[in-house]
């Protein structure tokens, strides 16, 4: 298969004949179907831009060698921010001797009242947990005192006691400076659209977003921000159009949590026929692949995916030779990619 620039679950389900769905269960170690097709479709990501994905392993295979688990939840998307982490991770952790294993846990495995009892039974030696914030079930993982690090927390981090780490990309500070960029141009009108108690990375967003407005001495804009609690769906265009409509006026820019609710509210706001960046500027952050190809190329935070994954590798081989250190949390910069949604 020749080298695309961009392939996504769906385009590996067309070349196998298959759903999407089973795709996503092969990758989260969920598939009990025909092996014949779980290898076609590993040998369809291993020919993929994303060939380290091929060699990831799931829960249903059993290494003799040392293990460390990747515990995400749901499918990991080939264009979203955290597949080509995965991929550094999967370098680092190969490069230290150990085995990296991915386990896609399910939204009700996270609310039941014990962890998975796979977990449990493969003993790990570590456990990377990605994008998991949900603070009834970390604290269920904490007390099996298995050495863990999160990439991404709950949002009241310093709440959860305990003897695990956290790495964060800097989130707070390039919010900070782009806000105050549009502030100092004259752009008196700005919103934030997320749930800030989504995840501390958001929260950290939009306070870096509030730190811009008090320095400056404006008050906050309530009627131009979108922070409801996520239980709606930001990533559903119909629901954030809702939202969209019911402002008595748009703001002269939005600061977006992420990219993938960006592109919804671009999305949204050209087809209302509102010009961007001319009417509306929009700024948000990860950099996901689509940022740059979306009309016109989105301005967005960037964070080395390479010194991510060492971040997060170094701090759980530490906790696994200490696991009795207290808690750290590491900050991985981030730089700023300007696009042309801003002036």
């Amino acid at each position: 298969m020749a080298e695309k620039e961009k392939v996504t679950l769906q385009d590996i389900a067309n070349m196998a004949g298959i759903s999407r769905n089973t795709v996503s269960k092969i990758l989260n170690g969920h598939y009990t179907g025909s092996q014949q097709i779980k290898d076609r479709v590993m040998e369809l990501l291993q020919e993929s831009n994303y060939k380290g994905l091929g060699r990831l392993m799931t829960m249903e295979e059993k290494p003799e060698m040392k293990t460390i688990l990747l515990l995400s939840p749901g499918g990991l998307d080939p264009n979203g921010f955290f597949l080509p982490l995965v991929n550094e991770i999967q370098k680092n952790v190969e490069s230290r001797g150990y085995v990296l294993m991915f386990y896609g846990i399910l939204s009700e495995e996270v609310e039941r009242p014990e962890i998975p009892q796979v977990i449990l039974d493969r003993k790990m030696d570590g456990i990377v947990c990605m994008e998991i914030f949900q603070r009834p079930f970390i604290e269920k993982l904490l007390k099996y005192g298995i050495p863990v690090v999160f990439l991404e927390f709950f949002y009241d981090m310093w709440a959860v006691p305990g003897k695990y780490d956290v790495v964060l990309m800097n989130s707070e500070y390039p919010v900070y400076v782009l806000t105050g960029k549009l502030l100092d141009q004259g752009y008196q009108k700005i919103g934030f659209i997320g749930d800030i108690t989504h995840c501390r990375g958001f929260y950290e967003r939009y306070q870096g977003y509030c730190r811009a407005l008090r320095d400056r001495k404006v008050p906050e804009m309530p009627q131009y921000c979108i922070n409801y609690e996520d239980s709606w769906g930001y990533g559903t265009e119909g629901e954030l159009r809702k939202r969209l409509k019911a402002m008595q006026e748009l703001p002269d820019a939005f600061i977006v949590a992420n990219d993938f609710i960006a592109i919804n509210v671009m999305s949204i706001l050209q087809e209302w026929g509102i010009r961007i960046p001319q009417e509306v500027q929009v700024i948000s952050f990860d950099n996901i692949p689509e940022a740059a190809s979306t009309r016109p190329p989105l301005t967005t935070v960037n964070v080395d995916k390479e010194a991510l994954s060492k971040n997060i590798i170094n701090c759980l081989l530490q906790r696994m030779a200490h696991p009795k250190r207290p808690r750290s949390v590491i900050y991985t910069d981030s730089e700023i990619i300007y696009g042309q949604t801003t002036r």
